[in-house]
């Protein structure tokens, strides 16, 4: 008596409290082991895949490049942009430009031994920063040896083009409008100037730049051929041959590869530990190894993944390591054209049709010089010349109509083209041979110019030009305030 029977708990209470407690103990643990764990498993699979392609796989392409040994010159058809953008990457919660590229190509035609090949040599794009950023007014070269020619309309002004896929024009013509706030417009004024609906409309909006267009475009000839280097045995391979006639491992890359590798696998093996801390040791060589032997394959996936993910932290990677390739060898990636064929093709002259500044740059005749500008100063400066000669013909009344439908465009904010008919107008105002009217209207235009300037930015094309310009109004004393604003703005703008 007083013995436990068998078979029975002598203290189940204790039993269970301890279980409990035990199962808790478990339960923190490892939360606060997967919490510590888990990053150090992403910074290491982050370093094991940057060092493979900045090394192994690099060293790889580097045989694979060696068997490109025909050469031959390619016709250079035709550049676009690509809106490179996942519709499914784009949640209703976000704006389309935080997931999407903006990549310009070239379409390059070239024969091997009888027979045609066509591809598509696309650039690693901008990310899109609205409003005002596309990035697509970076429409030079892909890379050097890479130039972009658009093709001319009838007045020798080029002709952009723009392509996505029928899912993305979808999606954009689906979402209203996020980025238009006319802030502080009267109805009136918001009447003249209907917003854009929705996002494909802000989209050919913000596309609708001629006078960068013309400051970028007029200089530029293009490159009409691209010479490519190709596998004599499988001549639909081929890559720019000013990208892979250089390719080395040079001692920098191959050590910045190694220290990578080495952080990687450091991290790699601590993460394996802490979060199997309760599993045998082959479970853990087993988990630990095997993404190791697989890292081929799942880099590419990782890094080119890494931007859709976080892009803070994909821009603070590219910064730390600015040669990492992030997905791909080379900083272009090469297409078939048929993945385009189903493409939306959207196409728009410099100067234009369906531009909202059709009605003021139509009848100036504007045309691309025989003769190229040297740059872009000279290509603006020859724009304004050409407009102000077509202005010189005409009579005082078309100049009224002339100068206050540019006045209402800078109260409307499309005061894109302004800076062209900024010596016209300066002219105008200051002739005392032409009618009262036309010059109220020339100096009513000169105002709303300093009210709502587009100020000149350091490094931009033109700027010289651009700020040559705005200088011939620091004497204009007939126009009240036009003299102290023009001089407020040129304060502003700092010494080149």
């Amino acid at each position: 008596m007083g013995e436990p029977q068998k078979g029975r708990d002598p203290d189940p209470g204790g039993t269970v409290a301890a279980r409990v407690l035990a199962w808790l103990f478990n339960l923190l643990l490892g939360r606060w082991m997967y919490l510590v764990g888990a990053p150090m498993l992403a910074f290491g699979g982050a370093f094991l895949a940057a060092g493979w392609q900045i090394g192994p796989d690099y060293a790889l392409f580097q045989r694979e490049v060696a068997s490109l040994t025909g050469r031959v010159e390619a016709r250079s058809v035709e550049p676009f942009w690509w809106l490179d953008l996942d519709a499914d990457r784009a949640p209703d919660g976000d704006h389309w430009s935080d997931h999407a590229l903006m990549r310009l190509c070239i379409t390059a035609d070239y024969s091997v031994a009888g027979q045609g090949y066509r591809r598509v040599f696309c650039g690693d794009g901008h990310e899109p920063r609205l409003p005002g950023d596309l990035g697509v007014l970076d429409v030079g070269g892909i890379l050097p040896g890479l130039d972009a020619a658009w093709p001319p309309d009838s007045a020798g002004n080029p002709v952009i083009a723009l392509r996505m896929s029928p899912e993305v024009r979808v999606l954009l013509s689906s979402r209203d409008a996020a980025y238009w706030t006319p802030v502080g417009k009267t109805e009136e004024v918001r009447a003249a100037m209907p917003p854009p609906g929705t996002e494909m409309d802000a989209l050919l909006l913000e596309l609708d730049r001629p006078l960068e267009w013309l400051v970028r475009l007029w200089p530029r000839e293009g490159e009409q051929s691209v010479g490519l280097r190709y596998d004599a045995a499988h001549p639909e391979t081929a890559y720019p041959e000013t990208l892979v006639g250089g390719l080395e491992m040079s001692s920098d890359r191959l050590g910045t590869s190694l220290v990578l590798l080495m952080i990687g696998l450091l991290l790699w093996r601590t993460g394996v530990v802490v979060i199997l801390f309760d599993q045998s040791p082959r479970t853990r060589l087993i988990v630990g190894v095997l993404p190791l032997v697989l890292v081929p394959w799942w880099s590419d996936a990782l890094l080119g993944a890494a931007r859709w993910i976080d892009r803070e932290s994909y821009h603070l990677a590219t910064d730390f390591l600015p040669d990492l390739t992030l997905g791909r060898r080379l900083p272009i990636s090469v297409h078939d054209p048929a993945a385009f064929d189903r493409f939306e093709h959207i196409r728009w002259p410099a100067i234009g049709t369906p531009s909202y500044y059709v009605p003021f740059l139509e009848p100036m005749g504007l045309r691309r010089p025989r003769v190229y500008p040297e740059d872009a100063d000279a290509a603006l400066m020859e724009a304004v010349r050409q407009v102000d000669a077509a202005v010189a013909v005409l009579s005082d009344a078309e100049r009224a109509t002339l100068f206050d439908a540019l006045s209402q465009a800078e109260l409307n904010d499309r005061g894109e083209v302004a800076l062209l008919f900024l010596v016209s107008a300066r002219a105008t105002a200051l002739d005392p041979g032409r009618s009262p009217a036309s010059r109220r209207a020339a100096e009513r235009f000169l105002t709303w110019m300093t009210v709502t300037p587009i100020e000149p930015q350091p490094g931009e094309p033109g700027f010289a030009a651009r700020v040559a310009l705005w200088r011939t109004l620091l004497d204009v004393p007939p126009v009240p305030g036009v003299e102290a604003a023009a001089r407020r703005l040129l304060e502003r703008i700092p010494a080149q």
